[in-house]
């Protein structure tokens, strides 16, 4: 079937070993506090994101935006994106070096998402112990959630 991606169909090694891949095993359901969506507010001036993600679509080679407005909802994907391993790999290697993206990134896991996340967990499970310190937040974040499972950091 033409278009279809499979281990005996695809265009990179990448996707052959993305389509292959074990399954990740669940060892433990997510809280039920985890489980239940939620709309998270702030201050999207404070933590510019569209801003540094405009910038980098303009010089990523993955799309244009149709006008001088540069608005995130009017970028325009080259059709490959959505096929093609390399060109994802390339939107993948742009966001990586990008540092001032990076640290916005950061700033806003850390100054407003691990914060949030312990507050739900707090109300369904009790306190989590100290919240001071860059590691104990980033413990109480992903508590720890990577792929559907819990880990250890």
């Amino acid at each position: 079937m033409p278009g279809r991606c499979d281990s005996q169909n695809c265009a990179s090694k990448g996707e052959r070993l993305l389509i292959t891949a074990k399954a990740p095993q669940v060892v433990r359901d997510l809280p039920a506090a985890l489980r239940v969506q939620e709309t998270l507010q702030f201050d999207q001036c404070n933590y510019n994101l569209r801003e540094q993600i405009s910038s980098l679509l303009v010089g990523a080679d993955v799309g244009h935006f149709p006008n001088e407005r540069k608005a995130l909802e009017d970028f325009e994907a080259i059709p490959s994106i959505f096929r093609s391993f390399p060109a994802r790999q390339r939107l993948c290697e742009v966001l990586t070096e990008a540092s001032d993206f990076l640290a916005v990134y950061e700033r806003l896991v850390l100054e407003v998402l691990v914060p949030w996340l312990r507050q739900r967990l707090e109300k369904q499970v009790g306190s989590l112990g100290p919240s001071h310190g860059r590691s104990t937040a980033l413990s109480a974040l992903f508590l720890l959630v990577f792929n559907g499972r819990y880990i250890d950091v």
